[in-house]
């Protein structure tokens, strides 16, 4: 039993309109990816850093790419490919997730061969930090490959993103009997 004989649902913030969107990316040519763009290490990065796997390499030991003057697609609402380029061994894509704090946008970026097989599932990594403002956030997804297989693959995007995001402070009370 409940105590007082009633239940309390309290509500503070919302999310709405939820889209998975997926598909391939077209607007990347894979035959034109650059080999050897500029770079910055992680020390030039000014937002916070994090990883979603903690057995991940330290950040440190890698370059990264830069956002470029011009976005190169945006694959689905708030979500914006910055740039992409080959060097250290992988093919770097930086993602950049607009405002999630207020609309949870999230996804990956997966390397897929003429037959339809995953060549990053068990290889790629994830580096993830924020912007100056702390609102939108970057992902730099590393995936070893060799830059001569490149053209023979194409990229194919999973991405979940919100139309709207609301606050406030609703309850509402529920008699048990």
């Amino acid at each position: 039993t409940m105590p007082g004989g009633k239940v309390t649902f309290s509500v503070f913030q919302m999310l709405l309109g939820k889209e998975r969107t997926s598909g391939i990316i077209e607007e990347i040519d894979m035959n034109s990816i650059p080999y050897e763009p500029q770079t910055m290490m992680r020390s030039e990065i000014s937002g916070g850093y994090f990883s979603a796997d903690p057995t991940e390499p330290d950040p440190q030991d890698y370059r990264f790419l830069i956002s470029s003057a011009q976005p190169l697609c945006t694959p689905a609402n708030g979500v914006t490919i910055e740039n992409i380029g080959y060097f250290d061994g992988a093919l770097h894509i930086l993602t950049r997730y607009d405002d999630i704090l207020h609309t949870d946008n999230h996804g990956y970026i997966d390397l897929v061969d003429q037959s339809g097989n995953v060549l990053n599932e068990k290889t790629g990594i994830g580096f993830y930090y924020w912007d100056d403002a702390h609102q939108n956030n970057y992902k730099e997804e590393i995936l070893p490959v060799a830059y001569d297989e490149l053209s023979e693959c194409t990229l194919q995007g999973y991405f979940v993103t919100a139309q709207e995001y609301i606050s406030g402070g609703w309850e509402i009370t529920f008699p048990l009997e």
